[in-house]
């Protein structure tokens, strides 16, 4: 799952947190380009709720694409 932090209608944080308790095995990584708080805030969040990786905007697709390849790979991630 790909989330940004934040977003109009729900919190990506929220989103996490829920992912993280109800489907351990799916992998998140949060995206954020601030808001309120400093982006690297919002991304330090992200991690404590369960976001694997995190990706400050703007981000380097070719670095977003590698992550999500890398947790493709792992076995029992989507299982």
């Amino acid at each position: 799952m790909i989330t940004d932090i934040i977003m109009p209608e729900s919190e990506g944080i929220e989103l996490a947190l829920t992912l993280h308790r109800t489907q351990p095995q799916l992998p998140v990584i949060a995206i954020s380009g601030g808001g309120n708080w400093t982006p690297e805030f919002h991304l330090s969040i992200a991690r404590q709720a369960g976001a694997l990786h995190a990706f400050e905007k703007p981000f380097v697709v070719e670095e977003l694409l590698q992550r999500v390849g890398e947790l493709l790979q792992k076995p029992g991630q989507l299982d």
